[in-house]
């Protein structure tokens, strides 16, 4: 595997990482974007034209994810889940980037993340990127697929709301099948992972002492 694959596999991690991050675990928490943006309006070009970029940004570093095969061997069944990851990448972006000009055109230059946010993503790269490559076995299968799940969950809700907000309705219409897709890949990817109920090993923390009658 080339080191430009290595940092494309880096950046999957980064941005799959990203909606987990964001999360929030208090309260009811719905879509913000029900309808079409307004092109016309303050924001609304600039919604369809950072949206657009995260997904792509994030379909050109899933199109690599089966690079990772050149050194390592998964089973199976997951090698074929990780390829098929890669060609719903590909053929998603080149979908996306061939019609970009239609009315309303976008150009999707730039995320519009500010810098904490690429400040996080780089420390998130910097802790998991070799503990993927360094492990082996079920244990890279387990981190791999973690990554995938996150990365899948994070593409269907980006699909489902670029979908919700394109004027264009051929593209929101592609979008919402993307959505469908790798909403699909995410349960089958899910689906691959054991939780093993085991508490953790603390380390440096004494137990309290067992009540002697």
């Amino acid at each position: 595997m080339s080191d430009h694959d290595r940092s494309r596999i880096s950046r999957v991690i980064i941005l799959s990482g990203m909606i987990g991050l964001a999360g929030s675990p208090v309260g009811c928490v719905g879509p913000v974007i029900d309808r079409p943006v307004d092109v016309t309006e303050p924001g609304g070009e600039a919604t369809l034209a950072h949206g657009y970029a995260l997904l792509l940004d994030l379909l050109a570093d899933e199109a690599k994810v089966d690079g990772i095969l050149a050194i390592k061997s998964p089973r199976p069944g997951v090698a074929e889940l990780l390829r098929r990851i890669t060609s719903e990448a590909t053929s998603g972006e080149a979908f996306l980037r061939s019609h970009l000009n239609e009315s309303p055109a976008v150009d999707p230059g730039s995320t519009g993340l500010p810098l904490l946010e690429h400040d996080a993503r780089r420390r998130i790269e910097k802790d998991e990127t070799p503990g993927l490559l360094l492990a082996g076995g079920r244990r890279f299968e387990t981190r791999m697929l973690l990554t995938q799940q996150k990365a899948a969950q994070y593409a269907g809700a980006l699909c489902a709301g670029l979908s919700a907000a394109d004027p264009n309705r051929m593209r929101a219409a592609e979008l919402r099948a993307m959505s469908n897709r790798w909403n699909a890949i995410e349960r089958e990817t899910r689906a691959w992972l054991t939780v093993v109920e085991t508490p953790p090993v603390t380390t440096g923390a004494t137990p309290d002492p067992v009540p002697t009658p």
